[in-house]
C-alpha cells in the first residue's frame, strides 16, 4: 500500500462509531475488509471463464457461494467489518438463489438474519428463482406512468 493509504486507514482507526469517513474513505475500508473476507475463497460462479464470488457497487455488496460455505463466508465477513464497525445485522438480508426453495438459517451475533425471496439491487429486482416477471412488470408500470404525464403533449 502506498503511504497515502496507510495514512488513511490508520486515521479511520481513530474514528469514533457514527463519525465522518468521506467516500474514498469508505471505498479503501470496504475493499480492504473485501479482500481480507474472500482470501482463499474458490466458491462462486464461473462467467467467462473467471470465478466471481462478489459484486459490488457503493455500499451494495453481492456475495455468491455455495450453501455449505456461505455461513464461513458469512461469519468471516462480520469479524472482519467489526474492526471498522462497519457491519449491521439489522440491514443485512440474505436471498438464496435457485430453483429450489431452499430456506436458510444464519446468524450473526445472535441475531438471525432475515431471508428474502426478492430485493433491488441497481435498480432492478432480483428474484431468488431467477424469474424476470416481476421485473418486466415493475417496468412498464413505470413506462405507463410516464405516458400517462405525456398524454397532454399528445393530444
Amino acid at each position: 500500500m502506498g503511504r497515502k493509504v496507510q495514512r488513511s486507514l490508520h486515521h479511520r482507526q481513530r474514528h469514533t462509531t457514527g463519525g465522518n469517513i468521506t467516500p474514498v474513505e469508505f471505498n479503501l475500508y470496504a475493499e480492504d475488509i473485501m479482500r481480507r473476507t474472500l482470501e482463499n475463497n474458490e466458491h462462486g460462479i464461473k462467467v467467462g471463464g473467471r470465478q466471481i464470488n462478489n459484486l459490488r457497487y457503493a455500499d451494495d455488496t453481492l456475495l455468491t457461494t455455495t450453501e455449505e460455505s456461505m455461513n464461513d463466508m458469512a461469519v468471516k465477513l462480520v469479524n472482519e467489518s467489526k474492526t471498522a464497525n462497519t457491519f449491521n445485522a439489522k440491514k443485512t438480508k440474505i436471498m438464496v438463489a435457485g430453483r429450489q426453495n431452499t430456506r436458510v438459517i444464519l446468524q450473526i451475533d445472535g441475531e438471525q438474519l432475515a431471508q428474502v425471496e426478492q430485493f433491488k439491487f441497481l435498480g432492478s429486482v432480483k428474484t431468488a428463482s431467477g424469474d424476470c416477471t416481476t421485473e418486466i412488470r415493475r417496468r412498464i408500470c413505470l413506462a405507463k406512468k410516464k405516458a400517462v404525464k405525456l398524454d397532454t403533449l399528445w393530444r
